[in-house]
């Protein structure tokens, strides 16, 4: 039986992360005057991963650590 691993997740083009990243994630805590709102999408296997890389259409990038992980769709460009 598979762990799956929770992701923080936003959108490059959404960067005060006003709608849902993506399908399937979930909000962990809404967004103020001071923070963004924080998505989580939980991921069980590679395929699942790249399902969502094609669902998205669009690149992912992974960040961060195994405690902290990020998943950014990259949609839009940045520097």
């Amino acid at each position: 039986m598979s762990k799956a691993m929770k992701f923080e997740i936003y959108r490059t083009s959404d960067c005060c992360i006003e709608n849902p990243p993506c399908e399937g994630a979930r909000l962990v805590r809404a967004g103020s005057a001071i923070h963004s709102a924080v998505y989580e999408i939980e991921i069980e296997t590679l395929e699942q991963l790249l399902e969502l890389m094609q669902a998205v259409e669009s690149p992912i990038i992974i960040m961060g650590n195994y405690d902290e992980p990020t998943i950014e769709i990259y949609d839009d460009y940045r520097e």
